[in-house]
Protein backbone atom coordinates (compact mmCIF):
# COMPACT_ATOMS: atom_id res chain seq x y z
CA UNK A 1 0.00 0.00 0.00
CA UNK A 2 1.31 3.74 -0.77
CA UNK A 3 1.53 5.09 2.43
CA UNK A 4 3.03 8.68 1.17
CA UNK A 5 1.30 11.15 2.67
CA UNK A 6 -0.33 9.29 5.04
CA UNK A 7 1.92 10.95 8.04
CA UNK A 8 0.58 14.46 7.23
CA UNK A 9 0.12 17.36 9.61
CA UNK A 10 -3.70 15.77 9.96
CA UNK A 11 -2.34 12.53 11.19
CA UNK A 12 -0.29 14.39 13.95
CA UNK A 13 -2.64 16.43 15.14
CA UNK A 14 -5.49 14.06 15.40
CA UNK A 15 -5.07 10.02 15.13
CA UNK A 16 -4.52 7.02 16.98
CA UNK A 17 -2.53 3.08 15.98
CA UNK A 18 -3.61 0.57 17.59
CA UNK A 19 -1.39 -3.23 17.09
CA UNK A 20 -3.43 -6.13 15.65
CA UNK A 21 -2.45 -9.85 15.75
CA UNK A 22 0.45 -9.59 17.49
CA UNK A 23 1.60 -6.82 15.85
CA UNK A 24 1.87 -8.43 11.97
CA UNK A 25 -0.25 -5.68 11.45
CA UNK A 26 -1.24 -2.03 12.49
CA UNK A 27 -4.51 -0.09 11.91
CA UNK A 28 -3.47 3.54 11.34
CA UNK A 29 -6.43 6.40 11.61
CA UNK A 30 -6.88 10.08 11.43
CA UNK A 31 -8.70 13.08 11.83
CA UNK A 32 -12.53 13.45 13.46
CA UNK A 33 -12.62 12.92 17.06
CA UNK A 34 -13.37 11.10 20.32
CA UNK A 35 -17.24 11.14 21.18
CA UNK A 36 -19.56 9.24 23.59
CA UNK A 37 -21.12 7.20 21.47
CA UNK A 38 -19.75 4.78 18.79
CA UNK A 39 -18.76 5.10 15.26
CA UNK A 40 -21.03 3.62 12.33
CA UNK A 41 -17.53 2.07 10.44
CA UNK A 42 -16.62 -1.22 10.07
CA UNK A 43 -13.44 -0.80 12.33
CA UNK A 44 -14.40 0.48 16.36
CA UNK A 45 -12.39 2.63 18.08
CA UNK A 46 -12.89 2.09 22.21
CA UNK A 47 -11.45 3.99 25.34
CA UNK A 48 -12.05 3.52 28.87
CA UNK A 49 -11.39 5.65 31.98
CA UNK A 50 -10.04 3.51 34.49
CA UNK A 51 -11.97 4.01 37.56
CA UNK A 52 -15.12 4.51 36.79
CA UNK A 53 -15.27 2.66 33.17
CA UNK A 54 -16.58 5.74 31.07
CA UNK A 55 -16.38 5.41 27.27
CA UNK A 56 -14.94 7.51 24.21
CA UNK A 57 -15.12 6.06 20.49
CA UNK A 58 -12.94 7.63 17.94
CA UNK A 59 -15.07 8.52 14.84
CA UNK A 60 -12.07 8.68 11.90
CA UNK A 61 -11.76 10.96 8.71
CA UNK A 62 -9.67 8.06 6.85
CA UNK A 63 -8.25 4.43 8.55
CA UNK A 64 -5.69 1.61 7.00
CA UNK A 65 -4.62 -1.32 7.94
CA UNK A 66 -1.22 -2.15 7.27
CA UNK A 67 2.11 -4.12 7.83
CA UNK A 68 4.70 -2.94 10.25
CA UNK A 69 7.26 -3.47 7.76
CA UNK A 70 5.39 -0.72 5.49
CA UNK A 71 4.80 1.80 8.40
CA UNK A 72 8.93 1.22 8.65
CA UNK A 73 9.71 1.88 4.94
CA UNK A 74 8.19 5.37 4.48
CA UNK A 75 7.74 6.73 7.99
CA UNK A 76 10.96 9.11 8.00
CA UNK A 77 12.81 8.67 11.06
CA UNK A 78 13.74 11.97 12.10
CA UNK A 79 15.88 14.03 14.68
CA UNK A 80 13.29 15.49 16.58
CA UNK A 81 14.66 18.23 19.33
CA UNK A 82 13.10 18.67 22.86
CA UNK A 83 14.39 18.67 26.46
CA UNK A 84 12.89 17.46 30.02
CA UNK A 85 13.09 19.92 32.40
CA UNK A 86 11.47 20.56 36.34
CA UNK A 87 11.60 16.48 37.04
CA UNK A 88 8.52 16.13 39.72
CA UNK A 89 7.76 12.83 41.73
CA UNK A 90 5.35 11.48 44.25
CA UNK A 91 6.45 9.25 46.30
CA UNK A 92 4.92 11.03 49.14
CA UNK A 93 1.56 9.69 48.21
CA UNK A 94 3.15 6.44 47.57
CA UNK A 95 4.48 5.96 50.65
CA UNK A 96 1.12 6.86 52.41
CA UNK A 97 -1.31 4.71 50.71
CA UNK A 98 1.83 1.46 50.86
CA UNK A 99 0.95 2.60 54.92
CA UNK A 100 -3.17 2.80 54.00
CA UNK A 101 -2.72 -0.86 52.71
CA UNK A 102 -0.88 -2.25 55.43
CA UNK A 103 -4.19 -0.87 57.54
CA UNK A 104 -6.85 -2.05 55.19
CA UNK A 105 -8.93 -5.20 55.48
CA UNK A 106 -7.34 -8.75 55.55
CA UNK A 107 -9.22 -9.82 52.85
CA UNK A 108 -7.94 -7.32 50.34
CA UNK A 109 -5.27 -9.61 48.80
CA UNK A 110 -3.89 -7.40 46.38
CA UNK A 111 -3.51 -3.58 45.71
CA UNK A 112 -1.80 -2.03 42.95
CA UNK A 113 -0.15 1.72 44.03
CA UNK A 114 0.67 4.10 41.27
CA UNK A 115 3.09 6.30 41.35
CA UNK A 116 4.51 8.84 38.36
CA UNK A 117 7.42 10.98 37.27
CA UNK A 118 6.54 14.22 35.18
CA UNK A 119 8.04 16.47 33.29
CA UNK A 120 7.70 20.12 31.18
CA UNK A 121 8.58 19.84 28.23
CA UNK A 122 10.18 22.72 26.03
CA UNK A 123 8.40 20.99 22.93
CA UNK A 124 5.71 18.89 23.27
CA UNK A 125 4.86 18.63 19.45
CA UNK A 126 8.38 17.35 18.70
CA UNK A 127 7.99 14.74 21.88
CA UNK A 128 4.40 13.94 20.89
CA UNK A 129 6.08 12.70 16.89
CA UNK A 130 9.10 11.53 17.97
CA UNK A 131 7.48 8.75 20.40
CA UNK A 132 4.74 7.67 18.13
CA UNK A 133 7.91 7.26 15.78
CA UNK A 134 9.46 5.16 18.33
CA UNK A 135 6.70 2.85 19.17
CA UNK A 136 6.39 2.14 15.75
CA UNK A 137 9.94 0.73 15.02
CA UNK A 138 10.29 -0.69 18.36
CA UNK A 139 10.23 -4.97 18.73
CA UNK A 140 9.21 -4.78 22.29
CA UNK A 141 5.29 -4.96 23.36
CA UNK A 142 2.62 -4.00 21.42
CA UNK A 143 2.18 -0.33 19.90
CA UNK A 144 -1.03 1.75 20.93
CA UNK A 145 -1.90 5.50 20.86
CA UNK A 146 -4.17 8.25 20.20
CA UNK A 147 -4.08 12.28 20.47
CA UNK A 148 -6.44 14.84 20.13
CA UNK A 149 -6.35 18.30 21.23
CA UNK A 150 -3.78 18.84 23.96
CA UNK A 151 -3.94 15.37 25.30
CA UNK A 152 -1.44 12.08 23.89
CA UNK A 153 -1.22 8.99 25.16
CA UNK A 154 1.64 6.81 23.24
CA UNK A 155 2.81 3.46 24.66
CA UNK A 156 3.93 -0.46 23.92
CA UNK A 157 2.44 -2.51 25.99
CA UNK A 158 3.62 -6.23 27.32
CA UNK A 159 -0.26 -6.76 28.27
CA UNK A 160 -3.50 -7.47 26.32
CA UNK A 161 -7.19 -7.63 28.26
CA UNK A 162 -8.40 -10.19 25.84
CA UNK A 163 -7.93 -11.78 22.18
CA UNK A 164 -11.60 -12.90 20.30
CA UNK A 165 -12.12 -13.98 17.20
CA UNK A 166 -15.33 -15.80 16.34
CA UNK A 167 -16.09 -18.04 19.58
CA UNK A 168 -12.33 -18.42 20.56
CA UNK A 169 -11.06 -16.03 23.71
CA UNK A 170 -7.73 -16.25 24.71
CA UNK A 171 -6.23 -13.80 27.73
CA UNK A 172 -3.31 -13.77 30.10
CA UNK A 173 -1.92 -13.11 33.40
CA UNK A 174 1.27 -10.84 33.52
CA UNK A 175 2.23 -10.27 37.21
CA UNK A 176 5.59 -10.31 39.06
CA UNK A 177 8.23 -8.52 37.68
CA UNK A 178 12.57 -8.64 38.11
CA UNK A 179 15.33 -7.47 35.80
CA UNK A 180 15.54 -9.61 33.47
CA UNK A 181 18.71 -10.96 34.56
CA UNK A 182 16.91 -12.18 37.45
CA UNK A 183 14.31 -14.42 35.21
CA UNK A 184 15.05 -17.80 36.81
CA UNK A 185 14.75 -16.27 40.25
CA UNK A 186 11.50 -14.54 39.24
CA UNK A 187 9.98 -17.93 38.53
CA UNK A 188 10.87 -19.31 42.50
CA UNK A 189 9.99 -16.12 44.27
CA UNK A 190 7.09 -16.80 46.67
CA UNK A 191 6.47 -13.55 47.12
CA UNK A 192 6.01 -12.75 43.16
CA UNK A 193 4.35 -16.21 42.49
CA UNK A 194 1.78 -15.52 45.03
CA UNK A 195 0.99 -12.08 43.25
CA UNK A 196 0.90 -14.12 39.52
CA UNK A 197 -1.58 -16.70 41.06
CA UNK A 198 -3.92 -13.72 42.58
CA UNK A 199 -4.31 -12.39 38.99
CA UNK A 200 -4.66 -15.92 37.81
CA UNK A 201 -7.43 -16.92 39.97
CA UNK A 202 -9.42 -13.30 39.15
CA UNK A 203 -9.44 -14.21 35.28
CA UNK A 204 -10.59 -17.39 35.62
CA UNK A 205 -13.25 -16.81 37.84
CA UNK A 206 -14.08 -13.19 35.24
CA UNK A 207 -13.89 -15.40 31.99
CA UNK A 208 -15.97 -18.80 33.73
CA UNK A 209 -19.43 -17.19 32.98
CA UNK A 210 -18.85 -16.23 29.40
CA UNK A 211 -17.15 -19.32 28.62
CA UNK A 212 -18.13 -22.93 27.78
CA UNK A 213 -14.33 -24.00 28.25
CA UNK A 214 -11.49 -22.76 29.92
CA UNK A 215 -7.93 -23.59 30.86
CA UNK A 216 -4.86 -22.42 31.98
CA UNK A 217 -1.52 -23.24 30.63
CA UNK A 218 2.34 -23.19 32.29
CA UNK A 219 3.45 -19.77 33.78
CA UNK A 220 6.61 -18.99 32.11
CA UNK A 221 8.69 -15.46 32.00
CA UNK A 222 8.51 -12.90 29.32
CA UNK A 223 11.01 -10.43 29.06
CA UNK A 224 10.16 -6.29 28.11
CA UNK A 225 12.97 -4.66 27.52
CA UNK A 226 15.03 -4.28 30.36
CA UNK A 227 12.57 -6.11 33.04
CA UNK A 228 10.84 -9.71 32.94
CA UNK A 229 7.40 -10.61 33.84
CA UNK A 230 5.82 -13.98 34.89
CA UNK A 231 3.57 -14.84 31.84
CA UNK A 232 0.63 -17.36 32.22
CA UNK A 233 -1.68 -17.94 28.90
CA UNK A 234 -5.33 -18.74 29.54
CA UNK A 235 -7.72 -19.95 26.51
CA UNK A 236 -11.17 -20.69 26.38
CA UNK A 237 -14.77 -20.93 24.55
CA UNK A 238 -17.06 -18.53 24.50
CA UNK A 239 -20.89 -19.21 25.12
CA UNK A 240 -23.20 -17.79 21.88
CA UNK A 241 -24.64 -15.02 24.43
CA UNK A 242 -21.13 -13.47 24.38
CA UNK A 243 -20.74 -9.81 25.40
CA UNK A 244 -17.65 -8.01 24.69
CA UNK A 245 -19.13 -4.86 26.84
CA UNK A 246 -19.85 -7.02 29.38
CA UNK A 247 -16.77 -8.87 29.13
CA UNK A 248 -14.78 -5.78 30.13
CA UNK A 249 -16.76 -5.00 32.80
CA UNK A 250 -16.19 -8.09 34.62
CA UNK A 251 -12.54 -8.33 33.94
CA UNK A 252 -11.42 -4.68 33.79
CA UNK A 253 -9.26 -4.23 35.82
CA UNK A 254 -7.67 -7.50 36.36
CA UNK A 255 -5.90 -8.05 39.83
CA UNK A 256 -2.65 -6.88 37.79
CA UNK A 257 -4.01 -3.48 37.24
CA UNK A 258 -5.99 -3.07 40.28
CA UNK A 259 -6.42 -5.53 43.17
CA UNK A 260 -7.46 -8.48 44.34
CA UNK A 261 -10.89 -9.05 45.17
CA UNK A 262 -11.56 -6.63 42.96
CA UNK A 263 -14.90 -5.49 45.00
CA UNK A 264 -12.96 -4.95 47.87
CA UNK A 265 -9.66 -3.05 45.71
CA UNK A 266 -11.60 -0.70 43.87
CA UNK A 267 -12.76 1.41 47.32
CA UNK A 268 -9.60 0.89 48.67
CA UNK A 269 -8.31 2.80 45.35
CA UNK A 270 -10.88 5.75 45.82
CA UNK A 271 -9.69 6.60 49.10
CA UNK A 272 -6.01 6.57 48.14
CA UNK A 273 -3.87 9.66 48.00
CA UNK A 274 -2.72 9.24 44.40
CA UNK A 275 -6.83 8.44 43.19
CA UNK A 276 -7.56 12.17 45.66
CA UNK A 277 -4.56 13.64 43.36
CA UNK A 278 -5.21 12.22 39.94
CA UNK A 279 -8.79 11.28 39.87
CA UNK A 280 -8.78 11.36 35.86
CA UNK A 281 -6.95 8.40 34.05
CA UNK A 282 -6.63 5.96 31.29
CA UNK A 283 -3.13 4.24 32.27
CA UNK A 284 -3.91 0.79 33.16
CA UNK A 285 -7.51 0.72 31.43
CA UNK A 286 -8.23 -1.07 28.20
CA UNK A 287 -7.99 0.25 24.43
CA UNK A 288 -10.18 -1.71 22.09
CA UNK A 289 -10.41 -2.39 18.83
CA UNK A 290 -13.65 -4.75 16.52
CA UNK A 291 -12.92 -5.51 13.14
CA UNK A 292 -13.38 -8.58 10.99
CA UNK A 293 -15.08 -10.82 13.73
CA UNK A 294 -11.93 -10.34 15.95
CA UNK A 295 -11.74 -7.76 18.97
CA UNK A 296 -8.76 -6.84 20.98
CA UNK A 297 -8.06 -5.32 24.12
CA UNK A 298 -4.93 -3.45 25.32
CA UNK A 299 -4.28 -2.96 28.35
CA UNK A 300 -2.57 0.45 28.52
CA UNK A 301 0.12 0.51 30.30
CA UNK A 302 3.88 1.39 29.59
CA UNK A 303 3.23 4.42 27.97
CA UNK A 304 4.31 8.53 27.52
CA UNK A 305 1.01 10.64 28.15
CA UNK A 306 1.05 14.52 27.33
CA UNK A 307 -1.40 17.08 28.45
CA UNK A 308 0.21 20.47 26.86
CA UNK A 309 3.23 21.23 28.11
CA UNK A 310 3.69 18.32 30.45
CA UNK A 311 5.37 14.76 30.09
CA UNK A 312 3.96 12.18 32.42
CA UNK A 313 4.86 8.69 33.39
CA UNK A 314 3.49 6.19 35.11
CA UNK A 315 3.55 2.63 36.56
CA UNK A 316 2.50 0.90 39.76
CA UNK A 317 3.77 -2.36 41.67
CA UNK A 318 0.80 -5.05 43.33
CA UNK A 319 1.68 -4.59 46.85
CA UNK A 320 0.71 -7.80 48.66
CA UNK A 321 1.26 -9.22 52.48
CA UNK A 322 4.75 -10.41 51.58
CA UNK A 323 5.27 -6.45 49.93
CA UNK A 324 8.62 -4.05 50.74
CA UNK A 325 8.17 -0.78 50.25
CA UNK A 326 10.88 0.73 49.27
CA UNK A 327 11.26 -2.76 46.33
CA UNK A 328 7.83 -1.72 45.49
CA UNK A 329 8.82 1.58 44.83
CA UNK A 330 12.09 0.67 42.93
CA UNK A 331 9.99 -1.72 40.61
CA UNK A 332 7.42 1.61 39.86
CA UNK A 333 11.07 3.35 38.62
CA UNK A 334 12.22 0.07 36.62
CA UNK A 335 9.34 0.45 34.93
CA UNK A 336 9.00 3.88 34.28
CA UNK A 337 12.94 3.65 33.10
CA UNK A 338 12.24 0.51 30.65
CA UNK A 339 9.35 3.05 29.32
CA UNK A 340 11.39 5.96 28.94
CA UNK A 341 14.56 3.99 27.11
CA UNK A 342 11.78 2.17 24.43
CA UNK A 343 9.82 5.66 23.70
CA UNK A 344 12.46 8.57 24.61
Amino acid sequence: MDLSGWFDKNFYQTGCFFSLDKKEKIVLAKGGSWKQYPSTGSIQFEIRDFYNQEKKFYHPEDIVIVTLSEIQAILPQESLRFELVNEQKFEDAFQKDFSLYRAAQPDLKKAVLMSRVEYTVDRPEDLKKHAIHQALFTTIGEPYGFWENHYAIIGSTPEILFDCEGDSIKSFALAGTAPVSQGAELLLSKKNRHEHDLVIKNIMEDLAPFCLELQRLNTHTASYGRLVHLKTLIEGKLKTNFNSDELIKAMSPTAALGGYPRHKARPFLLQTEYYKAFPERLHGSVFKVSYDNKERSLVMIRNIQLKDNKLILEAGAGVVDASVESSELNEIYQKIEATREILL
